[in-house]
């Protein structure tokens, strides 16, 4: 059974909306685990709204990104701001901010830079099996 999350990728020009977690020093797109009974576009806007305070709407799906080995399913949509204010932090993240794409923090979590350099590319709709690098497996030992 694979553990489904949603991210969202919000552009404002030519940067991204990137929140900084709490529970391991990166960098990543607002978003989260799917819950039961939750489809993968309310996921996706009540995670924005918990995570940022933005109300959104999902736009194009950049694509299903798939983990084998962690039996994980990231699914990344281009999502608008419709409403919300934007919020300094939240219970789940310690700071947000606006990146330009060319400068993007080098603590990102793996993969989204591919994944955001695909939304702004406004490539086709994609699965992509992705990994887990060694020092975000490091991080998950630690935390838990």
């Amino acid at each position: 059974m694979y553990r489904v999350g949603a991210f969202n990728i919000i552009k404002q020009g030519q940067t991204v909306l990137l929140v900084k977690r709490q529970d391991i020093p990166f960098w990543d797109l607002p978003g989260g685990i799917r819950e039961i009974g939750e489809t993968t576009v309310e996921c996706l806007q009540r995670e924005a709204l918990e995570e940022t305070g933005l109300q959104i709407s999902a736009g194009k799906k950049v694509g299903n990104f798939i983990n084998y080995e962690r039996q994980d399913k990231q699914v990344v949509y281009c999502s608008s701001i419709v409403g919300g204010k934007l919020i300094s932090a939240g219970a789940e993240t310690k700071q947000i901010n606006y990146f330009p794409i060319n400068k993007l923090p080098i603590n990102l979590v793996p993969n989204r830079k591919h994944q955001i350099e695909l939304a702004f590319e406004n490539k086709p709709t994609l699965d992509e099996e992705i990994h887990e690098s060694k020092l975000t497996m490091w991080f998950r030992r630690m935390i838990s």
